[in-house]
């Protein structure tokens, strides 16, 4: 089978469907044989209409994932996310930088968010270590920092990753747990509330500083119908924690998104 790497693009769909960080791309895994490789997939995603929301909606995403290696040691990738560059440093060190994309947040049409200024997408950038401690799995930190002026601040990323082949079949199990750590502008930007409108005061005002703000779980399930097709499968959950789980935004705290679609690899 053909190279094929598309749970980090799935996982990035899921996760800035509610507004968190993404996970690190992952390009430790390209065999050295293959200088390049393009996934384009197709989705549907049952998931929160945004961050900390009780009501749900289905929609529909296309993904790409795709990767060019420049040399034996370093890896050109591109994601749904953005785009990157990974290092080889050893077998099990890898090291890199790469770009975000932090989806925009529409709140003229939510009820209770009457009067909140709407939230422009994010463009961030920053780098990521990941180490291979045994085949099965991985542990990547990661920190991105606002370069659009949107948030002005910074969010990092600690995770672990393992992977699993189910016995008698040829499905493969992905899990990931993240935490997400950033600092008070990023957070009061996603979670703050505040007090004046045009100068009216129209509600009490919510500040947060540093500090946890999420948590989230996923498995992501990859099943090859052949060659170049695959079946893709994915369910995370999204904790909001520490202060931000306070915010009058939130409306609840555990926010779950689950993904269905297919996959072919160039």
């Amino acid at each position: 089978m053909k190279y094929f790497n598309v749970k980090q693009t799935v996982f990035s769909l899921l996760l800035s469907a509610t507004f968190v960080a993404t996970v690190p791309a992952k390009e430790n895994q390209l065999e050295l044989s293959e200088s390049w490789g393009l996934v384009l997939s197709g989705l549907l995603i049952w998931t929160p209409k945004f961050i900390g929301s009780d009501k749900y909606e289905v929609k529909g995403e296309a993904s790409i994932d795709g990767h060019f290696r420049l040399s034996e040691y370093s890896t050109l990738f591109v994601n749904n996310s953005g785009v990157g560059l990974n290092f080889q440093r050893s077998d099990h060190w890898h090291l890199g930088i790469r770009s975000n994309v932090r989806p925009n947040q529409d709140r003229s049409n939510i009820k209770y968010w009457d009067g909140l200024s709407n939230i422009d997408e994010a463009f961030e950038l920053g780098p990521y270590l990941s180490y291979q401690i045994n085949e099965r799995l991985e542990m990547s930190v990661s920190g991105l920092f606002d370069v659009s002026e949107t948030h002005h601040g910074w969010v990092a990323n600690l995770n672990l990753s393992h992977k699993y082949m189910i016995p008698k079949t040829s499905i493969t199990m992905t899990s990931l747990f993240g935490i997400d750590y950033a600092n008070k502008n990023y957070n009061n930007t996603y979670y703050g509330v505040k007090p004046l409108i045009n100068g009216i005061p129209i509600r009490s005002s919510y500040g947060l500083g540093s500090g946890f703000n999420s948590a989230s779980f996923g498995s992501f399930f990859s099943y090859p119908h052949s060659d170049n097709i695959a079946l893709i499968g994915s369910i995370s959950a999204i904790a909001i924690i520490g202060a931000a789980n306070n915010s009058p935004i939130i409306k609840q705290d555990t926010l779950i998104s689950v993904g269905l679609g297919v996959a072919y690899t160039f």
